[in-house]
């Protein structure tokens, strides 16, 4: 059985649904035996819902989880509700299916759900290691795009039985990933489900969205916060023109308070004309200049050695006249 993994590559293994008629339970315990032995996990219906459980849901979320669906074919499987049922659920979700004949059966008796598809044959008029090497051959043919195909629904029906919760969209680089997927549908798979196309879809609706909302966001902070920018220049520049005037003929020729505000205009003027200048890395507390220098905080900006200094505590903008950088968005 290890040799067989890893012969094959763990590459090539898949998760495989079995449908069959309870009447060809003895050959879909010899295939599952078979699958599992090449490493692939199995699952089937009898083997994995406990009596307890509601079969339908309980069938549709393995049929969910599978890469492939092997459908065990016989004149009792064509003709029965449930399998038709678990068909059906699996190609409205685009899922591989894998037709295995079990026992022979007229073409006639055969669902046109299932007429167009390749068969394998395992009855005993056929060989059943060569039926099973087909059937592997089969299984492995574009797997990890089939994987992908798997993560993707389950994702997918998730999201819309969640009635799409914002956080379960796809994540912008997530959402990269399986668009780059989507366009390489491999000739073998002749459609991707509607509920992935639909998920990328809507995904890909929701980022542009967002990034509507946070243009138009600062579009209004914009037109809202520069009048009153504008404002506040004017009554900075008053407050140190009054300062000056204060300490005119004075040994002192200005004083800390003005230098300051004439620091908050350049910032203000920087940040409100939109040059981008900015220190990419917040201003670390460096030491208090004592009374000789009015007791200011001295301040340092680690991503260029720039100082700064603040007459109360704080912390200098970041958005200043001698940023070391510009606008990143630019």
């Amino acid at each position: 059985m290890v040799d067989n993994v890893i012969n094959k590559g763990i590459s090539e293994l898949a998760s495989i649904f079995i449908s069959y008629s309870r009447s060809d339970r003895k050959h879909a315990e010899q295939i599952a035996v078979e699958l599992r032995n090449r490493g692939h996990e199995v699952s089937r219906d009898l083997d994995d819902i406990l009596p307890t459980e509601e079969w339908r849901a309980r069938l549709k979320d393995l049929i969910i989880d599978a890469d492939v669906i092997v459908f065990l074919l016989s004149p009792k499987s064509a003709a029965s509700d449930v399998c038709r049922w678990e068909v059906e659920f699996a190609q409205g979700l685009n899922k591989k299916i894998a037709p295995i004949v079990v026992q022979d059966i007229e073409g006639a008796q055969i669902p046109e759900m299932l007429s167009r598809l390749n068969y394998i044959f395992a009855t005993e008029h056929d060989r059943f290691e060569k039926a099973v090497n087909s059937l592997c051959d089969a299984i492995s043919l574009d797997i990890e795009w089939l994987r992908e195909h798997t993560r993707l629904i389950k994702l997918a029906v998730q999201f819309y039985r969640d009635r799409q919760r914002k956080t379960d969209y796809l994540s912008q680089d997530a959402l990269i990933e399986a668009e780059r997927w989507l366009g390489e549908r491999p000739t073998s798979v002749s459609k991707v489900s509607t509920t992935i196309v639909n998920f990328i879809k809507d995904s890909r609706a929701h980022h542009e969205n967002r990034a509507r909302y946070s243009e138009a966001k600062l579009k209004a902070l914009t037109e809202l916060v520069e009048p009153m920018l504008t404002k506040e220049v004017k009554s900075l520049r008053i407050r140190a023109s009054v300062l000056d005037n204060k300490w005119q003929g004075s040994i002192v020729k200005t004083d800390s308070e003005a230098n300051e505000l004439r620091d908050r205009i350049k910032t203000i003027e920087n940040f409100g004309a939109g040059s981008g200048c900015w220190h990419p890395l917040p201003a670390k507390h460096v030491k208090n200049a004592g009374a000789q220098a009015d007791y200011l905080e001295v301040y340092q900006f680690p991503c260029c050695g720039t100082w700064a200094t603040l007459a109360d505590h704080g912390e200098p903008l970041q958005f200043r006249s001698d940023g070391c950088e510009d606008d990143p968005s630019n």
